[in-house]
């Protein structure tokens, strides 16, 4: 599983974050987010924030696939 810089499960990050957690394009993630695949809270300035255990599911879930 790629490195998720320290953050805990709990920790809240930016989509900036995220792509480097994931690996996956800023664009996938945000599409992720419209079709409901994967949780988002927005910021009072309408920003996306990803919990970081929301993150490590998706990847889990990709990994899954990917061995399939």
């Amino acid at each position: 599983m790629p490195d998720t810089h320290g953050y805990a499960d709990d920790d809240m990050v930016t989509i900036g974050v995220a792509v480097e957690i994931t690996g996956f394009a800023p664009n996938t993630l945000r599409r992720w987010d419209e079709a409901g695949r994967l949780p988002v809270s927005r910021t009072p300035g309408n920003r996306r924030r990803y919990r970081v255990s929301d993150l490590r599911a998706v990847l889990r879930q990709e990994s899954t696939a990917a061995a399939s």
